[in-house]
């Protein structure tokens, strides 16, 4: 078994050799340096992560107490119900887009913020049964 002194003998002796010597000297140091790359990361991604929680629930509002029925908002086919001069009684069958006697239920003031949209009824949210 060789000796480690021996070597360091062998590779100070060849100039060419002790160059791989500082490389494996400097690996311990490129090594720390690596696990706190990895540390830093990882709390960056924790710390990242967090704040898109919090920002996700924070935009979240809680349930309306009340529902309007929108009118003129509605993507064909997507209307809630039946429209409002009566031509069919079903959802889904609004034939164009933004038509103002379909509707779709929103919470209470949403329908005022949409371009197009305007109010044609509401009524109260029930609670669901648990």
């Amino acid at each position: 078994m060789i000796k480690i002194h021996k070597i360091k003998k062998i590779l100070q002796s060849y100039p060419s050799l002790s160059r791989v010597q500082h490389r494996h000297e400097t690996k311990g140091d490129i090594v720390s340096e690596s696990k706190n790359v990895k540390k830093w990361l990882g709390a960056t991604l924790v710390g990242a992560i967090t704040v898109a929680a919090a920002v996700a629930t924070a935009g979240v509002p809680n349930a309306p107490k009340t529902w309007e029925k929108c009118a003129g908002v509605s993507k064909k086919g997507m209307n809630d119900c039946g429209s409002t001069d009566g031509k069919h009684s079903c959802s889904g069958k609004a034939v164009r887009d933004n038509d103002d006697t379909e509707w779709v239920y929103m919470p209470k003031g949403t329908c005022a913020k949409l371009s197009g949209g305007f109010v044609v009824g509401s009524k109260p949210a029930t609670k669901k049964k648990k």
